[in-house]
């Protein structure tokens, strides 16, 4: 067994590939882009901007704020309409960085993760409490779900926590394996199941990162089934995988070794496979390493590539709707998407919109913003994080999410 001390940095090396954890990579000044006929002028997508904090995960919303973590554990909320701060705070955290990646509001309470999970208050962001499940560990890194009345938190060691939102106590825990350094990262909840990946480092003798997919009781923690991530072409390639998408009874989930997978939410059987995509330099098809960030809205599944494509696939047979090529190289994309849109972010720290329908650009944005940690989004209103703060940009015809 190797050590826990160890695994840590192999871990955030592996999100720094995947875009969970993704270092800015400084590009080019450029202006706001407009398409179509109509160009549109330098920052004409502006509302405000508040920098001087280097923004960590994504930005979350209630009804009048928008909260954001900066990379040194500081927590702000915003006006939304104005950009005015109301309250930042630093969280009593012993480390360098921030590991979290974003937080919810529950009530009069802000919710966010790093390291340990935090409960603000949202009048003045005073830390209210301070929980770390037992047993488990970093189950500050990844955003929470709530559902119902429960928080439900993943771990770096395998654990899985619904946690009542009342009491703060835990209700449930499971473990998804025996491994010690087995990353379980909550996905989405469909007809009442929570849908779960896990990225285990032990069981593999060469050390690369293995996937699993899991349907949980949300209620008690049951698990309904559970699977490994299938290979595609060498038993011991990495299958890592970023958290699964449910599209009525298909949940989807990309492999790290190129393909993307639907499987039956009933039972974890295979349903469909789609094959890797394409790459500029033709490496072997056993030698692709294609982390996908997903994303469903309005029926479809949203597929992001380090190729430089994304791909809308109809979830229960895997066909593609569509598939388009996006401007900006990078190593990895973060997918997003709302009820008329699909927002893709590259670690460059660009963003690029396309029309959910067929696929064709609408705008992005290329300047020295850096925009690389995905939106909140509200009604016609993208709230962006990225290196040099955090920016509210008009997004007229998005809607509400």
């Amino acid at each position: 067994m190797r050590s826990l001390k160890a695994a840590t940095p192999r871990y955030r090396r592996w999100l720094g590939i995947a875009g969970l954890r993704l270092s800015p990579i400084l590009a080019g000044c450029a202006l706001f882009e407009g398409t179509g006929a109509e160009e549109l002028p330098q920052d004409s997508r502006l509302i405000w901007e508040h920098r001087g904090y280097s923004n960590s995960g994504v930005p979350w919303l209630d009804d009048s704020a928008v909260y954001f973590q900066s990379s040194h554990h500081e927590v702000t909320s915003i006006e939304k309409t104005t950009g005015i701060v109301r309250w930042s705070i630093a969280l009593p955290v012993q480390r360098a960085l921030t590991v979290g990646d974003g937080g919810r509001v529950y009530g009069d309470t802000v919710i966010v993760g790093d390291q340990d999970l935090f409960g603000l208050s949202r009048v003045d962001g005073r830390v209210l409490w301070r929980f770390a499940p037992p047993g488990g560990r970093d189950t500050g890194r990844l955003v929470p779900l709530i559902w119902a009345d429960l928080l439900i938190v993943g771990s770096s060691n395998g654990l899985l926590f619904g946690i009542d939102l009342a009491t703060r106590s835990v209700r449930w825990s499971t473990k998804l394996g025996t491994s010690l350094q087995m990353h379980v990262i909550p996905g989405s909840i469909e007809a009442n199941v929570l849908f779960v990946t896990t990225v285990d480092f032990d069981i593999a003798p060469n050390r690369e990162p293995q996937g699993g997919l899991a349907a949980i009781n949300p209620v008690n923690g049951e698990v309904f089934w559970s699977r490994s991530m299938p290979h595609h072409v060498d038993s011991t390639s990495p299958t890592a995988t970023l958290a699964p998408v449910a599209a009525g009874p298909v949940v989807v989930a990309g492999a790290r070794d190129g393909p993307v997978y639907g499987f039956d939410t009933g039972t974890g059987t295979q349903r469909w496979k789609l094959r890797p995509f394409s790459f500029p330099h033709n490496p072997p098809e056993g030698g692709i390493r294609d982390i996908h960030a997903l994303a469903s809205c309005n029926g479809l599944v949203f597929v992001g590539s380090t190729n430089n494509d994304l791909v809308a696939l109809e979830p229960e047979t895997g066909n593609v709707r569509w598939q388009t090529g996006v401007s900006f190289w990078g190593s990895s994309t973060w997918v997003f998407c709302d009820a008329g849109s699909v927002y893709v972010f590259r670690p460059g720290g660009q963003m690029e919109v396309f029309a959910s329908v067929d696929g064709s650009r609408r705008w992005g944005v290329t300047d020295g913003r850096h925009l690389f940690h995905g939106p909140a989004i509200s009604s016609d209103t993208l709230f962006v994080g990225g290196l040099g703060g955090l920016f509210a940009l008009r997004n007229t015809g998005s809607s509400e999410r």
